[in-house]
This record gives structure tokens, C-alpha cells and sequence, in this order.
């Protein structure tokens, strides 16, 4: 098993569900292995929260390439959520192709592709899901 690219799809799942609200969590769930090595392991609650909130302004920008980043200095985490495609998908409304790039002071982040579309009752989930 791969597991960065394991890392990787777990990840942009994780970063707009509410799964994702607390490391603990995924680590009941038997996430913890494939998130070893990703920097949203480092993230403080307040980190979890920055990060949501510049991945929902991505989302809800009408800039088709908008780029939204974060950081907290406190803690050396941020972001980068950068609009990389709106791909039209059977079954969904709006979608957007996003890119999240995230880091910690102990973990440097990789680039994680991944889309996001409204379902039918106009919430944004990750397409597939």
C-alpha cells in the first residue's frame, strides 16, 4: 500500500468534512498511519478552523482561479487553497477543482488535488461522496 498517495485522498476528504474537525477523531477511525506524515496532524483546533474557513472562501468565491491562504504564527501552520478547474459533473450542481497546499512547523505539505461540488441540497461535498 502507497501510503502517501493513501495520505492523499484521505486528506482531501478529511478538509471538508466534519471528520477532519479533530486529529483524535481520525485516529479512532485507523486514520492515523496514513496521516503520519501530513501536517494537518500538527494542527491546533484553531489551525482546523482557519484552515475550513479559507477552503469555504475558495468555495464561495466567483473568482474561477481565486487563491486563498492562511497562516498562524503562532503555531507555524497555514495554508495555501488555490481554484484549479470547475469541471461540470453528472449529478452534482456547482463543482470546483481545488488544491490545497498545507504545512506545520514540523511537516512540509505536498500539493492535494481534489473536487468539491454541490449536491442536492446545495451543501458542498467531495464529489464521489
Amino acid at each position: 500500500m502507497n501510503s502517501p498517495i493513501l495520505a492523499r485522498h484521505l486528506a482531501a476528504g478529511l478538509l471538508v468534512s466534519a471528520a477532519c474537525l479533530a486529529v483524535p477523531q481520525a485516529n479512532a477511525a485507523g486514520w492515523g498511519a496514513a496521516l503520519r506524515d501530513a501536517p494537518l496532524r500538527d494542527f491546533t483546533d484553531e489551525d482546523i478552523s482557519q484552515h475550513l474557513a479559507a477552503i469555504r472562501k475558495a468555495l464561495d468565491s466567483e473568482d474561477p482561479k481565486a487563491v486563498v491562504e492562511w497562516r498562524n504564527e503562532a503555531t507555524g501552520a497555514g495554508s495555501k487553497i488555490s481554484v484549479i478547474g470547475q469541471p461540470k459533473l453528472k449529478g452534482y450542481g456547482a463543482c470546483k477543482r481545488l488544491s490545497t497546499l498545507s504545512f506545520s512547523k514540523k511537516r512540509k505539505g505536498y500539493a492535494t488535488p481534489f473536487t468539491v461540488c454541490k449536491n442536492t441540497e446545495g451543501r458542498w461535498v467531495v464529489a464521489g461522496s
